[in-house]
């Protein structure tokens, strides 16, 4: 501990640090001073929330790391990472009232200062920049020199923080020999704890700056300096820290600084001659802070999920936080569920499961994730009985829950059951990871492929019926269920939970047995929970424990029984044409040909799809994908089986812009047929869809005003054409500017398109072998309007992506290939003068498909004929179309769906990408 930003006399410093510790005693007292507390700014009892240093000649500046947000953010808001912050739905109404608070010492006075904005937070690593209201007469922390790679490893070093919440670990002996004796550990106060690095930093060229180390920290030490323990000079950021001898996580700063948007704020002296490691957050993005908040004080509510991405290791109890809200939400009735039918089988008078392994009993902590956890522990189950035993990665599940399930007024953290297991459909699930304790999960491409092995097989909604519960797990072994909580199940009694009154937290776990009174529960809290012993073996189920079914009848909210399919990744999204129905109901609003495509699974198409908006990219729903997702797949791409493997390598890169009318659903469906054939032809396909959302508004509006129209007319379909093309141009013209407005915007750099593109980076387009000079071809495609954003990002004079050593350099398409295009008049969209030229001056190829020039009455408004391309063409004298070619023996097609669905056009596509006419059987549609 210290004291006053200093050691008591004689401390007790392990044999492996003595030596060295008198010549950096000063430099960890100096570090000290310099380390503060952010807390809560109630008066009394302040919590503390994690820690944070001074960097930089700005006094105001602190560092910390970037999931301790959450606890800045208020529960409705989101803070979408990068050099250019956005907190949304308000900024100014986004940030809780917080303090930092670092204490007296050495003649310094305590200061207490309010945090005022967040200033930068990295779109990848674990790291944030706040700004406080006032300076800080702290000085900031100098960076150390960069630890040389050969020698790194076990390279000593220390932390200082604020150690706070015990972690819920069965190996108590541990923790008491650190903080004294479990009912009076001394947790909350300033600590510099010794250790060594567990793996040997790589060149900041390399793309990495995570670096694991051994030092002792518990939740709060988040955001706490790292000095390097033979200079005393700052190497690190800690943001995560396993229990037991699992290893925590520290961001290497030398490495992190090599990028330039971040580098001058901490010490520009020392980095200034850093190499830039990771190209989506150039130095030319202007950093915008995210605003004054306002005065508000910390509720319970808002406590949720605040110092649990430290990592608390293995759990032995109930989550601190477990009654203070509901954390599995209940599934909303559904006509498309199918439910359980018990076999006609003979029902065992009890059946009773052999005790779990203790390293397979999920762990949920205080994070919200416990139907992921449930989920998971139903698949593991599921899987041992097809001989594939391992383990399942919860997180995995319970993030894909969030991004599939029903809940629009999304919670601070939770999903449903429902949620998760649609999550499993879409996605598959992969095995348990490193990554899965980390505070800011994503899905990688790497993720995403381990996935396909395990997917959903037959699954089914329980009635509530207690025979069908017990047959269902007579039959499977396992059943996923969602139930109120009350006290009882904090510690139970013997392995018994004893039923009580109150009521708690709505919460997720599994049933694996049942006899004459009660089902067996097996629980996400670890294996120091529970304990209900066998009757006929004695023998102690860790983690297990009874549960009476008179609770069960009053707490039961849902329930779920699945089955995991036979193993077959390579057939993860196969569609079967000729099993389709042709009577089957089409979903409304959706063109005829895209109807009639599968609707795929999002393991189909992830990695390969993005969608923006005006603000940025969308993370979620089917077709969304985050920077780190886009990141993972860029370097994928550069790997060294990408470009050499005759099995895996991609000899080019295709763009494929969506036309924003037809919608994300359409884009995915689209996408998913367009993939598997790009793939065989060893081009790697990229589908972007940009502003579908803001054209939405247009598309509305003009719906309405067509169904009014035709509304007071005759019963009779009425030709309303000339109306609503002089209606678009009066009231939708204004939709249409800003969503071309807001085109250029995306496009220009920082802004959402460019981002997409920016991740792709130079790792997607050149070798890192020097015996490969030549970059993979690029081409672009547009659909539609989808032309607009293509050359947006694509045209003369577009900004440049690929950050290539310390550089943006351009990158010239080798082809161009127009569908029914819109363009802005005189860019010449058509012409290879509208499009970057090569190093020669000359464009590149440009080929353009138009429809034809018949129009078809109906097909997106009622009494307007024609397509919305029709429609946007006529609304404003900024556009130009080359969609339609009035000649009679033009295209047969007279819509954008048709012809984007069509086997010809689609092969002519595919022949301008392979350029080997006549194009392979196996890159046919």
């Amino acid at each position: 501990m210290l004291n006053g930003d200093r050691f008591a006399a004689n401390p007790d410093i392990p044999a492996d640090f003595a030596a060295d510790f008198a010549a950096l005693e000063p430099h960890i007292e100096a570090a000290a001073a310099a380390t503060g507390k952010i807390q809560t700014r109630a008066d009394g009892n302040k919590q503390i929330l994690g820690t944070c240093f001074r960097v930089g000649a700005d006094r105001s500046l602190v560092a910390t790391a970037r999931h301790v947000a959450r606890a800045l953010l208020q529960p409705q808001a989101g803070l979408c990472a990068g050099a250019d912050p956005q907190v949304m739905p308000d900024a100014k109404s986004a940030l809780i009232d917080l303090e930092v608070e670092f204490e007296a010492g050495n003649g310094r006075p305590v200061e207490i200062i309010a945090i005022e904005s967040i200033v930068f937070a990295h779109p990848v690593l674990d790291l944030m920049l706040l700004r406080l209201e006032t300076d800080s007469a702290r000085d900031p922390l100098p960076l150390a020199d960069p630890l040389a790679a050969a020698d790194a490893r076990d390279a000593p070093l220390w932390i200082v923080g604020y150690p706070v919440t015990r972690p819920l670990s069965s190996e108590d002996s541990k923790f008491e020999a650190v903080f004294g004796p479990a009912d009076a550990a001394t947790t909350g106060v300033k600590r510099a704890s010794p250790g060594r690095l567990q793996k040997a930093p790589v060149p900041p060229d390399a793309g990495s700056a995570d670096v694991k180390h051994d030092a002792t920290t518990l939740p709060g030490s988040s955001g706490s300096p790292i000095l390097d323990g033979r200079t005393g000079g700052l190497i690190g950021l800690h943001y995560r820290g396993d229990a037991g001898d699992s290893w925590n996580m520290m961001i290497y700063l030398p490495n992190a600084l090599a990028d330039g948007a971040l580098r001058d704020r901490f010490d520009p002296a020392v980095a200034k001659d850093a190499v830039r490691a990771f190209p989506a957050t150039s130095g030319a993005i202007d950093i915008v802070e995210i605003g004054r908040p306002h005065v508000r004080l910390m509720t319970a509510d808002d406590m949720l999920e605040v110092a649990v991405d430290d990592g608390t290791g293995p759990a032995s109890a109930a989550p601190g936080e477990f009654a203070d809200s509901p954390r599995a939400v209940a599934d909303r009735h559904d006509i498309r569920d199918r439910y359980y039918s018990p076999v006609l089988g003979v029902p065992a008078s009890r059946y009773l499961p052999d005790p779990p392994d203790p390293e397979m009993l999920h762990h949920q902590t205080q994070r919200a994730d416990c139907c992921g956890c449930a989920v998971a522990t139903v698949v593991e189950r599921a899987l041992a009985a097809q001989g594939r035993p391992g383990r399942c990665s919860a997180r995995m599940l319970y993030e894909m829950g969030r991004l599939h399930d029903e809940f629009v007024d999304d919670l601070p953290g939770g999903t449903s059951l429902r949620g998760a297991i649609k999550g499993f459909f879409h996605n598959g699930a992969a095995p348990k990871a490193d990554n899965d304790d980390v505070g800011d999960w994503f899905l990688s491409i790497d993720f995403a492929k381990k996935a396909r092995m395990t997917t959903l097989g037959a699954y089914y909604r329980l009635q509530p019926s207690l025979p069908d519960f017990q047959m269902a797990i007579q039959e499977t072994g396992a059943v996923a269920i969602s139930a109120w909580t009350h006290s009882g199940w904090r510690d139970p009694v013997n392995g018994v939970i004893e039923r009580r009154p109150d009521r708690c937290a709505a919460h997720a776990f599994v049933l694996v047995g049942y006899d004459e009174t009660g089902f067996l529960v097996q629980n996400s809290w670890g294996p120091g929970w529970g304990g209900w012993q066998h009757p006929e073996t004695g023998t102690e189920l860790r983690g297990v424990a009874h549960w009476s079914y008179a609770d069960w009848a009053a707490t039961v909210m849902d329930a779920w029984v699945l089955q995991v399919a036979a193993p077959a990744p390579s057939a993860h999204n196969l569609p079967l044409p000729a099993y389709q129905q042709p009577d089957a109901p089409r979903r409304s609003g959706m063109p005829d040909p895209f109807a009639a495509l599968p609707k795929p699974r999002r393991l189909a198409i992830i990695g390969h799809i993005a969608h923006s908006e005006r603000l940025g990219l969308v993370e979620d729903g089917r077709i969304g994908a985050g920077q780190r997702s886009l990141r993972r797949t860029a370097l994928h791409l550069g790997s060294y089986d990408s470009w050499s493997d005759p099995e895996k390598r991609y000899t080019a890169l295709a763009f494929l812009f969506h036309d924003p009318t037809l919608g994300p659903e359409s884009a995915a469906r689209l996408s998913a047929h367009l993939v598997p054939r790009f793939k065989a032809a060893r081009v790697y396909p990229v589908n972007i869809i940009h502003g579908a959302d803001e054209i939405r508004s247009l598309v509305v509006r003009m719906t309405d005003e067509a169904a009014f129209a035709s509304a007071i007319g005759a019963q009779a379909p009425q030709d309303i054409t000339a109306f609503l093309d002089r209606r678009a141009a009066r009231i939708a013209e204004p939709l249409l500017a800003a969503f071309l407005d807001g085109c250029a915007e995306a496009a220009a750099e920082g802004g959402a398109l460019w981002s997409i593109l920016a991740n792709f980076g130079a790792e997607a387009i050149y070798s890192t072998d020097k015996r490969r000079t030549k970059p993979r071809p690029v081409h672009v495609i547009g659909f539609g309007m989808g032309a607009l954003a293509a050359q947006a990002c694509f045209g003369e004079g577009a900004a440049d992506w690929a950050l290539r050593g310390e550089d943006l350099v351009p990158v010239t398409p080798a082809t161009v290939t127009l569908l029914a295009p819109l363009g802005l008049k005189g860019r010449l969209v058509t012409a290879p003068e509208g499009w970057r030229p090569h190093a020669a001056g000359k464009g590149p190829k440009v080929r353009v498909e138009p429809l034809g020039p018949d129009r078809v009455f109906g097909s997106v408004l009622d009494g307007y004929r024609g397509e919305w391309l029709d429609l946007v063409a006529g609304m404003s004298p900024r556009i130009e179309s080359a969609a339609r070619d009035k000649k009679a023996d033009a295209s047969p097609h007279a819509t954008l769906a048709g012809l984007l669905t069509d086997t010809q056009a689609l092969n002519r596509m595919m022949g301008d990408v392979c350029a080997k006419p006549p194009l392979p059987t196996w890159a046919s549609f």
